[in-house]
């Protein structure tokens, strides 16, 4: 089981799981516009069971919710700033927590993997696990970490084509493996919502899994 941590931003804390023994990795975890829900706990500490320092931020400061409405409102609360400031004092913890050295992954649902985006192309992460988010034009541009996509079938993309963007990124050199998820809705991962698909989920669960330990045996 982890611990609620407060960071160094006003109004900011975030769900922290550690193994056992020095970790092998250190993972941020980034929640969907419903909120830190139990499900991200529940993921961060089955990361910690593999032997990793897992830290989830939370980008609402304490509220969450199940509903489509208010996630929408919530997501309207929150400023690319704000979201910023959050994140980059999510990543400035592992040094708090005694862990400052170690390849360091991004795992990230939907708007949370989309703010992740901007640590990916800063530098800030080795490798990246993103479900149902792609990056923008000019994230694309910075981007040189390895990159695992989770795709749902049933996901509204501005008219822009998935497989369009992943084979931009591919044409840019980036190291990215897409998998595409027949039937699920974007969400399919979060097991406190409606469109929760358990079995996609754990597809998906288990290739991010694989895909964290081969980044982290490789760094």
């Amino acid at each position: 089981m982890g611990a609620i941590i407060r960071l160094d931003e006003r109004h900011a804390r975030a769900y922290v799981a550690e193994p056992d023994g020095p970790p092998r990795g250190r993972i941020l975890v980034l929640h969907d516009a419903f909120g830190l829900l139990p499900h991200v706990r529940f993921l961060c500490d089955e990361l910690a069971a593999h032997g990793h320092v897992a830290v989830a931020p939370d980008l609402f400061a304490g509220a969450s919710t199940r509903s489509d409405a208010e996630a929408s409102r919530l997501l309207e609360t929150l400023t690319a700033a704000r979201a910023t400031r959050v994140l980059m004092a999510a990543v400035t913890a592992f040094d708090t927590l005694g862990h400052p050295r170690g390849p360091a992954v991004l795992v990230g649902f939907s708007t949370g993997a989309e703010f992740g985006f901007g640590l990916v192309a800063g530098g800030h992460v080795d490798a990246t696990v993103a479900y149902y988010a792609l990056p923008s034009d000019d994230e694309r541009h910075a981007i040189d970490a390895a990159l695992l996509l989770h795709l749902a079938e049933h996901d509204g993309w501005d008219g822009e084509e998935p497989q369009r963007l992943v084979a931009d990124l591919r044409d840019r050199n980036a190291d990215v493996a897409a998998h595409p998820s027949p039937g699920p809705r974007h969400g399919f991962s979060n097991a406190d919502i409606a469109v929760f698909d358990v079995e996609a989920a754990e597809r998906a669960w288990q290739r991010s899994l694989h895909f964290i330990d081969d980044q982290v045996s490789a760094a």
